[in-house]
């Protein structure tokens, strides 16, 4: 089977790095096109009533800051003559990543996992399971180093 379009939900840990390593390697075999997400979760604890008010320009300066990871990583990973082509969405992990898979139409994600256990799992729920779950094309995980 022959990805075309592969999407790399990326957090910029070293689960994520593993993920782009892999979706690389799929990239190169099949001349696909490799697009890259990252989300800033979205928590309402921090808007007010419940929290602080955050500066105008914070959500700008998230954004500047992704995309200055982005291009890290690009440069550290990605050959010069791939196009890759880098996301920044602002809310749920899981729902932002489906929504961009679709958006694009891409045909396979690609993502790290955790593999959280006990309470973490518990309370923060799998980014990944979620994502498993909703998807409406398949989606490759991969622990990568802890």
């Amino acid at each position: 089977m022959s990805f075309k379009k592969i999407l790399v939900a990326v957090d910029f840990s070293s689960h994520s790095e593993a993920a782009l390593k892999l979706a690389l390697d799929l990239v190169e075999s099949g001349g696909g096109e490799l697009h890259l997400v990252h989300v800033f979760p979205e928590f309402m604890a921090l808007a007010p009533p419940y929290g602080p008010v955050l500066p105008a320009d914070f959500g700008m300066k998230l954004e500047r800051s992704a995309v200055e990871h982005f291009q890290q990583w690009t440069d550290k990973f990605c050959p010069a003559e791939l196009s890759v082509t880098t996301h920044v969405r602002l809310g749920r992990p899981s729902k932002c990543i489906v929504e961009a898979a679709d958006e694009l139409g891409a045909n396979l994600i690609v993502m790290g996992t955790r593999g959280a256990a006990g309470l973490e799992h518990l309370f923060m729920g799998s980014v990944a399971g979620r994502t498993i779950r909703t998807a409406h094309c398949p989606v490759l995980t991969t622990q990568g180093e802890a």
